[in-house]
């Protein structure tokens, strides 16, 4: 991920990537790295209008009160969406 990826993340949700690299990962960092994305790991989005949207090699990160989610992507940067946690489904492969 080429330059300083945590730059372009808006101020008001690196909190919570930080939590989720805390959570994921048990490292308190202010930066990701190709060890933060599953190569099983999908994330499916499902919107009010039966679109869908999926990102291999994603997570997700939410804002429950505005009702929206971040996807982080390994190698297609980082979207927001305006959907809840209940249009998002997170997806590992079996092996």
């Amino acid at each position: 991920m080429g330059g300083s990826p945590w730059q372009v993340v808006p101020d008001e949700w690196k909190p919570r990537l930080r939590a989720h690299l805390l959570a994921t990962g048990g490292e308190d960092r202010d930066h990701l790295s190709a060890y933060d994305f599953r190569a099983d790991q999908s994330v499916h989005l499902t919107f009010g209008d039966g679109s869908f949207a999926v990102f291999r090699y994603a997570f997700a990160v939410f804002d429950e009160a505005g009702g929206r989610c971040m996807v982080f992507t390994e190698h297609c940067g980082y979207h927001m969406f305006p959907v809840g946690a209940d249009g998002v489904e997170v997806v590992r492969a079996v092996r």
